[in-house]
Order: structure tokens, then C-alpha cells, then sequence
């Protein structure tokens, strides 16, 4: 989920979860924590996996993660790409809602804009724009997905962030959690009424108004995400999370735009064309 980051501070996990065996804590954010995985038998043959776990919290909210639809994961499953990750199930283990997907041996896009965080720098300019490429292709097939019990709707994602970016030994890059913001939404919700459930920054901002994920809020977060990804900084920057979400319902974009325009300019103009309100 949101803000995953790996130098977070890290609780004991037991060695065994039901039937899976932990071999590490892979990341931790405010809402959940990825966990590398073995299945006990594997009767499937999927070697290591990521389970990732939503943070325990009491009462009602539990259940409604439980009962939360799962058609996002089977309508993902049912039309594969090379750059979504494989989800396979949702589950309940004692007070610990999970779901389990692929393993993505590589590293995430938040870790390797924090190694290499001046623009373009090391992190040379082909790689990024091999990054905005794959993830746009990516994007395009989920959004071409019919969704939705009229099947009128498209298929989204919906915490669409830098952290949720992996990119593999072979350099494909992987969209991680495919439906998993909703159900975390679905489980946090009386806790956080009001409040918007998401990475800051990365949040359209009908999506802290009204709460609500779609193409269209994917298609500003992966405008947030490329600025970022050319300029080495985000496009919303603020010392708090309520100055960042202010900046974005405002749309006060920083200097980043002018630090990717002249060589980059098609790089801006797809960014300002993402973040404007008449996007689709």
C-alpha cells in the first residue's frame, strides 16, 4: 500500500504464518507489510511470493475487508500482462488479512529514485524513459479491461506509486498490488473517516475528495509519477501529508515541471497533460 518503504521499523514476525513459512519482511508502510514467503508444499509450484499483510486493527472493519468483492483479482487474472503482478488469493489468517502475489525479485522505484535522486544523474535517461514506456503500456491494458457488473467500467489500480513500481533483474517493470487499495480502504475506513487512503502526492484530487479510485486517477498519479521519475523530486512537495494533499486539490505544481521542460519537453507536456483536470 501506500509510502512501503524498506528502512522502516520492523515488528517480529513468527517464523510460520498458517501455512506459510517467512523468510524476511520485504517492506512495511502505514496500512500493510510485504512479507517473502514459501508455501508449505507448494502444491503449486510458485517458489517464493509476497504476502501482503493489512496492519491488525479491531472490530467491524475486518469483515468488510473479507467480504470486499474480489472481482479486481479475477478480472486481472483473467486478462494477464507482462507488467502487472500475478495476485493469487485473498485470505484471513487469525486477526491478519492478506493476499498473496508474485514475488518480484528486482528493485522498487521509490528505492531507486532515493539512490539516485538528482535528475537523470547516474539513473541514466534511457532506463527512465524505458520505466514511463512499460508502465504507460501497462496502464493501457488495465484501463482497456472491462470491469464492473454492467462490464461498462475499466479496470484500475488506484494507489498508484513509485513504491507499487518494481523493476526486475531483466528490467521489466511490474505494476505490484492490483486490488488491494480497495480492500485496504475497505478495512480502514471507520478509523478514517474523511480522510483520503492513498500516497499523498500521488492522489488525484477528486480521489481525497470524494474518495473514490478510477482510470482517470490512475492517469494523474502516473503523471505525478513520471515528473518524479525526470526531475528526481516530486511534482507536490510539502513539509506535512495535509500541505501535500493541499498543494494537489489546488494543483500548485513546483518548479519540477521546469526542471524536465526544454531537452524533456515531451516529458513535461505528458505530465501537465495527466494532472490537468480535462484528463481521461
Amino acid at each position: 500500500m501506500a509510502n512501503d518503504r524498506r528502512d522502516a521499523t520492523r515488528r517480529d514476525w513468527p517464523t510460520m504464518l498458517g501455512e506459510f513459512r517467512i523468510l524476511r519482511q520485504i517492506a512495511t508502510g502505514p496500512y500493510s507489510t510485504a512479507l517473502l514467503v514459501r508455501m508449505i508444499g507448494d502444491p503449486e509450484r510458485r517458489g517464493e511470493m509476497t504476502l501482503k499483510v493489512l496492519h491488525p486493527v479491531s472490530g467491524p472493519p475486518w469483515k468488510a475487508a473479507m467480504r470486499m468483492d474480489t472481482s479486481v483479482f479475477e478480472t486481472a487474472a483473467e486478462h494477464p500482462h507482462k507488467g502487472l503482478a500475478q495476485t493469487f488469493e485473498k485470505g484471513q489468517i487469525l486477526d491478519h488479512v492478506y493476499v498473496l502475489q508474485e514475488y518480484v525479485d528486482g528493485i522498487d522505484l521509490r528505492t531507486l529514485l532515493t539512490l539516485f535522486p538528482q535528475p537523470l544523474g547516474e539513473f541514466p535517461l534511457r532506463a527512465r524513459v524505458g520505466i514511463a514506456v512499460q508502465l504507460a503500456a501497462t496502464l493501457e491494458h488495465m484501463h482497456s479491461v472491462p470491469f464492473g457488473d454492467d462490464r461498462k467500467g475499466r479496470l484500475f489500480h488506484g494507489d498508484l506509486h513509485p513504491g507499487n513500481v518494481m523493476i526486475d533483474r531483466q528490467g521489466t517493470v511490474k505494476l505490484m498490488d492490483v486490488g488491494f487499495a480497495p480492500m485496504a480502504l475497505a478495512a480502514i475506513q471507520p478509523a478514517v473517516t474523511g480522510s483520503a487512503v492513498g500516497s499523498p502526492g500521488y492522489l488525484a484530487p477528486e480521489q481525497i475528495a470524494n474518495r473514490r479510485a478510477t482510470t482517470s486517477t490512475d492517469v494523474f498519479a502516473y503523471g505525478s509519477l513520471v515528473a518524479e521519475l525526470f526531475a528526481g523530486e516530486p511534482l507536490f512537495r510539502g513539509d506535512t501529508t495535509v500541505a501535500i494533499l493541499d498543494r494537489t486539490q489546488e494543483a500548485q505544481i513546483t518548479d519540477t515541471l521546469d526542471r524536465i521542460g526544454g531537452e524533456y519537453a515531451g516529458a513535461a507536456r505528458i505530465v501537465h497533460k495527466a494532472v490537468t483536470p480535462e484528463r481521461k
